[in-house]
């Protein structure tokens, strides 16, 4: 991995955010008529967002499934631990590291504070330890295959956050449709079943075929990691649901990790027992 490269990348993570965060996207919300400046933040966060998934997605699906490690995963372990990675995946995952440790920064210091702060704070350690420990046991290859099961889904999520915030209901109960159907197939069908158990299975059985030396404790490592990944993906799945039941009574997603909506709810309530 490139760690110079991943030295200047963080900075201009930070670089691109504030110019986004603070004049690009604001001037589109302000355009459909957002004027508190919490509701144009969240509403810059979620469109840098998606800024960034969006093209590593199709980067990682590509890289993926060009070397058939969707389609067979078995192949990840072909050749552990003596495996060369190419310019891109280095790149890659260069970048994937220098994002997360930027939005783990990010979240503790400037994004609006939501009711999974400490949950999301668990998941951006988890996924900096993962990319990281990852590349240096040679892990890399399963490593694209569970990123790739995630930032799909990431894209959907923001993509109907953003228009929740800017109040086109219409697209933002789409891109929410599109979110539970690819969370579900994705995080609850798709990685456990095809990272969770090559990691579990397709390991040991690659080892024993080839006579491959391996680790046991860097095995067991990145399998807990990967277990505490899929727990709080069950997690969000809860808050999911909620957001779900209200799109189908009131005909509108609202975000329920929301803490200033939740106050509001409190508010009404109060009110009305005035």
């Amino acid at each position: 991995m490139n760690l110079l490269l991943l030295a200047v990348l963080i900075p201009v993570f930070f670089a691109l955010r504030f110019v986004i965060v603070n004049f690009i996207i604001p001037t589109i919300g302000r355009a459909f008529g957002l004027k508190e400046q919490k509701e144009l933040k969240k509403l810059s966060e979620s469109g840098f967002k998606i800024g960034y998934y969006l093209p590593m997605w199709i980067w990682g699906f590509e890289l993926a499934y060009r070397n058939g490690w969707l389609q067979n995963p078995k192949l990840c372990w072909t050749g552990f631990p003596n495996i060369i990675f190419t310019p891109s995946h280095e790149l890659y995952y260069t970048v994937q590291l220098s994002f997360y440790i930027f939005i783990q920064i990010a979240h503790v210091f400037f994004d609006v504070k939501r009711k999974d702060f400490w949950a999301m704070l668990i998941h951006h350690f988890v996924t900096i330890f993962l990319v990281s420990f990852s590349w240096y046991v040679g892990y890399g290859k399963i490593g694209v295959v569970v990123l790739v099961t995630m930032d799909l889904v990431d894209v959907f999520l923001e993509l109907a956050k953003f228009f929740n915030y800017l109040k086109v209901t219409s697209l933002a109960n789409f891109f929410f449709v599109l979110l539970l159907i690819s969370w579900v197939y994705f995080r609850l069908y798709m990685f456990p079943n095809v990272a969770l158990r090559t990691v579990w299975y397709d390991t040991i059985q690659t080892h024993i075929e080839e006579a491959q030396p391996y680790n046991i404790n860097y095995w067991r490592c990145f399998f807990v990691a990967l277990l505490v990944i899929q727990i709080l993906q069950i997690y969000w799945f809860y808050y999911i649901c909620k957001a779900l039941y209200k799109m189908l009574t009131t005909g509108a997603v609202q975000d329920t990790t929301d803490k200033q909506h939740n106050k509001k709810k409190v508010e009404k309530a109060s009110l009305k027992t005035e």
